[in-house]
């Protein structure tokens, strides 16, 4: 779509929606959206975020946050850029892969509904743009995630990331249908 300027897209949603003003959907940003306990005018960039991200693919059929506009994801394509050797995961690893994403999301919406106390923000790399909100666990997570993308480009995106798949989600309901009975992806 945009050629050449792919990398350039990139360096800018890791520099300003990620590092400059930590604007990225995640499990714990929406939460706390939907809860109440972020102010609207303030988040102004998030809810801008969320509308395209909900809209995209019911509308066209993509996932145009997770392609284009994700910080996380940015960098890891980014990372994936340089000249490391790239290689096919294993469908097993695939797989399973899955399954721990699904059991993340299904272990979060347990927890929320339960009223357990958790942090949304250790379940996904994304507090790494905040150094004063990152855990050590979560610079593991994000630090692993990137390294990993050298050689395997974009395995959080790709395989677990319950943010992600939510918003994919949205491309598989009853308006998906209608697409693929008309012969179109």
């Amino acid at each position: 779509l945009l050629g050449g300027y792919r990398r350039i897209v990139l360096i800018a949603n890791v520099v300003v929606l990620g590092v400059l003003s930590g604007t990225m959907l995640s499990l714990s940003q929406v939460h706390g959206l939907l809860a109440g306990a972020v102010d609207v005018r303030i988040q102004l960039p998030l809810l801008c975020l969320l509308g395209i991200a909900l809209l995209a693919p019911l509308l066209w059929k993509t996932n145009l946050y997770c392609s284009w506009l994700c910080p996380f994801g940015a960098a890891q394509e980014l990372v994936g850029l340089t000249d490391g050797p790239r290689h096919a995961l294993p469908v097993k690893i695939v797989r399973f892969l899955r399954i721990v994403r699904s059991g993340l999301l299904l272990l979060v919406a347990v927890a929320l509904l339960a009223g357990i106390g958790l942090d949304l923000a250790t379940v996904e790399p994304f507090a790494v743009f905040s150094a004063r909100a990152a855990s050590g666990w979560v610079l593991f997570l994000a630090g692993t995630c990137l390294l990993v993308s050298v050689f395997y480009p974009r395995l959080w995106c790709r395989f677990l990331c319950p943010t992600g798949w939510i918003i994919s989600l949205l491309r598989w309901g009853p308006f998906a249908r209608e697409v693929r009975r008309e012969g179109r992806p």
